[in-house]
């Protein structure tokens, strides 16, 4: 045998032999992982046994001696160095699960839960425990809702089928409307503070308008009529008109007084003539023309 032929063979046995050792070191790696494993899985299920055999809690201690983890059967608890619950994780009185995150003093400042229908939701509180807003999800869709301190609704926002949103002051759930009403119109409506509307802006298909209110009489009217007209009126305390200006086939202006007397008019009549006439307190006709 040459000596070429024998250093050939033995490289080839040198390379045999690192693969082999390659393959051992995987091999390793992988029964040191599963090991790892099945060491934690071990402790896991002794860890739970222990509990489940006893009403003792289970803890986990800082290096100062101090627990900072402690498991029991309402839950999980974490704890801050002064010994201060700042999360737990666990179930509330409905049964349902739940996660608390509280302040530096313990006090509960949001919470995350299921209700007992399975609506996921989420609130924050204020310091002094007062539910300030409020998020979920239901059937009807997303909801969310802040409150004042008082618990009064300053802002309520839905996004349904008929998305809205609705402003309140601390006197009145509702002061603003801005969304979709049931025939699915657009709608803009402002509310005084004893809830009378003063102004509303809605884009009905057919007869969109503004409408200015006060106490809830309509004072003043900008729009379009059942008969596709544009209208513009306005009214007097009683909410009677006193000026009108409408378009369409026959426009016209006309002024009514106090005592919602025709005082004047001018446009085109019902004969498709047109003039002016003016009327006097008594409903004469003072002046006409042609």
């Amino acid at each position: 045998m040459s000596e070429s032929l024998h250093l050939s063979s033995l490289a080839a046995r040198i390379d045999s032999l690192e693969a082999q050792a390659t393959r051992l070191r995987a091999d390793a790696s992988r029964f040191k992982l599963a090991a790892t494993v099945a060491c934690a899985a071990l402790v896991g299920v002794t860890a739970i046994g222990a509990i489940a055999k006893t009403a003792a809690p289970f803890a986990v201690t800082d290096s100062a001696g101090r627990t900072r983890v402690r498991l029991d059967a309402g839950g999980l608890h974490v704890l801050d160095p002064n010994g201060k619950e700042r999360i737990m994780v666990g179930f509330n009185a409905n049964g349902q699960p739940v996660v608390h995150l509280n302040d530096k003093t313990g006090l509960t400042r949001e919470s995350m839960y299921l209700t007992p229908t399975q609506v996921p939701g989420l609130q924050q509180y204020d310091a002094k425990s007062n539910t300030r807003a409020t998020y979920d999800l239901d059937s009807k869709g997303a909801e969310i809702e802040f409150k004042g301190p008082e618990g009064g609704d300053r802002y309520y926002a839905i996004g349904s089928d008929l998305p809205h949103v609705v402003f309140g002051d601390a006197a009145r759930p509702q002061r603003a409307y801005l969304g979709l009403t049931t025939a699915g119109d657009g709608l803009l409506r402002m509310y005084n503070k004893d809830a009378k509307e003063v102004m509303s802006i809605e884009g009905q298909a057919n007869i969109p308008f503004i409408r200015m209110s006060e106490g809830g009489t309509e004072r003043l009217y900008l729009g379009v009529t059942t008969q596709n007209y544009g209208l513009l009126t306005l009214d007097d305390t009683a909410g009677q008109d006193q000026v009108e200006l409408q378009g369409g086939a026959s426009p016209f202006v006309r002024l009514t007084d106090g005592s919602h007397q025709a005082r004047a008019y001018m446009g085109i009549y019902d004969d498709g003539t047109s003039g002016v006439t003016i009327w006097g307190a008594d409903g004469t006709s003072t002046y006409k023309a042609p």
